[in-house]
């Protein structure tokens, strides 16, 4: 009981659309009015006094939510830097990363895909199935054969929802000597998971997070750090301010110049709402409503994008037609077409009466 309180609650704080069943993290997640506060707070505190509050930003609250954020990972903060996405950290990394052969999969996140390509490393791709399924078994075996520098996917695949095994994975890329570079964009928020032996992870907080746009991070092993060869480039990398506002290599290269404070007061605040609700609970909640919708299609005898035999968490995709799209936004249903597929995403302020 004290659980179902505890997602109804969050439900009537969510700020939902009204009149609309919102089924469309995946897209973005629907924040909740500590986040909105967190970010006023700061702004007020700008708006007295400014130049106070950037030094403070600078020298202070920036580090503060890097901790914080750091803390609620599992990481160490020297291994951790901060971002307005994913995708600027990313771009910066990727020309220093020790290696050239990158095994993707096919139709992977593009932002994670981007980023190897623009930087001319070679992209490997493992295919996917005629379903938009991937057979695990296939993909370690192709990892054996190809021997690739790095693996580079995303835990939580974006238009299946298929969830990679990724302690087995690892594992077997390390005996491999194969690193491994995985997006975290579709499990931050969702799920938890082990940093351990993961070479570098990155992720954008505005879907389960429930942070906004305009905040990320990219992790990056302490033991691998030694190993990236950084150019110089960015605002303060030059400057003695840089030293003053970052202490560690990692941060001076992957955070040059300035960061807004508002998407991080987002982010702040959401990692300590997450901590309240608690991770695992949250976790095994989106499991439920995810298995519950794939209840739902089993009667209605509708397949899902990738088939019955996937694991999958957060994210269901039903095959596209004009006239399922337009049935689902007749009945006040928000999600949008993703590749071939109706993609439906649910978190903890769904309900198991939308699922249904």
């Amino acid at each position: 009981m004290a659980q179902v309180d505890k997602w109804k609650k969050v439900r009537q704080q969510a700020m939902l659309p009204k009149g609309k069943i919102y089924l469309n993290t995946a897209a973005c997640g629907i924040p909740v009015p500590s986040t909105i506060q967190a970010e006023k707070k700061w702004l007020k505190e700008y708006q007295q006094d400014p130049w106070q509050f950037m030094v403070e930003w600078m020298l202070q609250h920036r580090g503060q939510v890097r901790s914080d954020l750091a803390n609620f990972l599992g990481v160490s903060q020297k291994e951790l830097a901060l971002g307005q996405n994913f995708s600027v950290p990313l771009r910066l990394l990727t020309p220093a990363l020790p290696g050239k052969r990158f095994m993707v999969i096919e139709d992977d996140y593009p932002p994670l895909m981007m980023p190897l390509a623009l930087h001319d490393k070679e992209l490997i791709p493992f295919p996917l199935n005629a379903n938009k399924s991937f057979d695990e078994k296939a993909l370690l075996t192709a990892l054996k054969k190809e021997k690739p520098d790095w693996f580079a996917f995303s835990h939580t695949q974006h238009l299946t929802g298929q969830v990679i095994d990724i302690e087995t994975i690892v594992k077997e890329c390390k005996k491999l000597g194969i690193r491994v570079l995985v997006d975290l964009t579709q499990t931050i928020g969702a799920a938890t998971i082990s940093f351990k032996h993961i070479d570098v992870a990155v992720a954008s907080c505005y879907k389960w997070m429930m942070a906004g746009f305009g905040n990320g991070f990219c992790y990056v092993n302490d033991a691998l750090q030694p190993k990236l060869q950084f150019s110089k480039q960015g605002a303060n990398h030059l400057s003695h301010w840089s030293h003053e506002m970052h202490t560690d290599p990692l941060h001076l290269f992957l955070e040059p110049g300035h960061l807004d404070h508002a998407p991080f007061a987002r982010l702040q605040q959401a990692v300590v709402d997450q901590k309240k609700l608690g991770p695992k609970s949250i976790e095994k909640q989106i499991a439920f409503l995810t298995t519950q919708f794939l209840k739902g299609l089993k009667k209605l005898k509708i397949e899902p994008v990738g088939g019955w035999d996937i694991k999958r968490h957060g994210i269901i995709s039903i095959p596209y037609t004009a006239k399922r799209m337009a049935d689902l936004k007749k009945r006040n249903i928000v999600c949008v077409k993703r590749g071939d597929g109706i993609r439906i995403s649910p978190h903890i302020y769904n309900t198991p009466g939308e699922i249904n």
